[in-house]
């Protein structure tokens, strides 16, 4: 009995959240999750983070964390880097560590990345958390964890203003945490200079089942002398989204997202909140960054 509502309830938390943590309107704070060929995107280690709230009025809402971090080595011809996630949702519990790596090629226009990954991901149900009508009953008086061992591949073609990749970040089907399918995803961006003071920086990301596609995410921000982003988003689960960005500096990066229901003809007010910060370590004055437009 216990074994199939730990089933039942960490199917749920996946159709929630996702394989592997749910998707972030701000995927390119910390895109490691989804593709690892993104390891060493950047020209200097870097360390992302986010956290996502949803229904902050309701007791045992969805919540989400993660952490990565990553750097280029070998002159740029590879990347290394890890990340962890957290997720919660009533008495569920999804968390996972993970290490990456990448190696890349350069041609005259773009560069070509190939990324690997591996690590452990965690399912927890904790069922004395749960009210009951019968809180004496063992099987409400235990915490069942389910460990499983995964790894993922991915593919990135990127220059100073484009990117198109396409990730399978879990290959390993674990059906006792509730993933039963394999995910595809892909991710394609632009930044395009509409003067030297505005850049319109659209993106879109793609997850895709076995047999249909899970969820398609639209981005577009316009970003005014590379310091302040404004932008929005919607997806085809009719959620729709408020972006702002700020480039605090030339290292650190703040992102919010505030996210909704659309209706037929209305939007039916805030239901999560989104917190991104991602900061970028110089090794020395004489490094050159260059400003993709991402």
């Amino acid at each position: 009995m216990r074994k199939i509502l730990t089933y039942i309830l960490l199917f749920t938390a996946v159709q929630v959240f996702g394989q592997g943590g749910s998707t972030s309107y701000q995927y390119m704070f910390n895109p490691l999750p989804i593709n690892p060929a993104f390891t060493g995107f950047f020209d200097a280690p870097s360390i992302s983070s986010q956290f996502r709230f949803q229904n902050l009025t309701i007791e045992g809402a969805p919540a989400n964390q993660n952490i990565g971090m990553h750097a280029p080595i070998m002159k740029d011809q590879a990347g290394v880097g890890a990340y962890i996630w957290n997720e919660t949702f009533g008495a569920t519990r999804n968390s996972g560590v993970y290490a990456a790596y990448s190696y890349k090629i350069q041609t005259r226009t773009l560069k070509l990345s190939a990324g690997l990954q591996g690590g452990v991901s965690m399912g927890e149900v904790d069922y004395a958390s749960l009210n009951t009508r019968a809180p004496d009953d063992p099987v409400f008086n235990e915490t069942n964890r389910i460990l499983n061992p995964n790894f993922g591949v991915g593919f990135l073609a990127y220059n100073d203003k484009f990117y198109f990749g396409a990730s399978m970040p879990q290959i390993l089907i674990d059906e006792e945490l509730g993933n039963d399918y394999r995910e595809l995803i892909g991710v394609i961006g632009y930044g395009f200079e509409l003067n030297p003071n505005l850049v319109l920086k659209p993106n879109m990301l793609a997850r895709v089942g076995e047999v249909e596609i899970k969820e398609m995410i639209f981005n577009a921000t316009l970003t005014f002398k590379e310091v302040l982003g404004v932008g929005a988003s919607y997806s085809l689960r009719n959620v729709a989204a408020l972006l702002v960005q700020l480039n605090v500096t030339d290292q650190l990066r703040l992102g919010y997202s505030a996210e909704g229901l659309v209706g037929d003809v209305s939007f039916h007010g805030v239901g999560s909140h989104e917190i991104a910060l991602h900061y970028l370590f110089k090794k020395s004055r004489k490094n050159s960054f260059s400003p993709r437009y991402y």
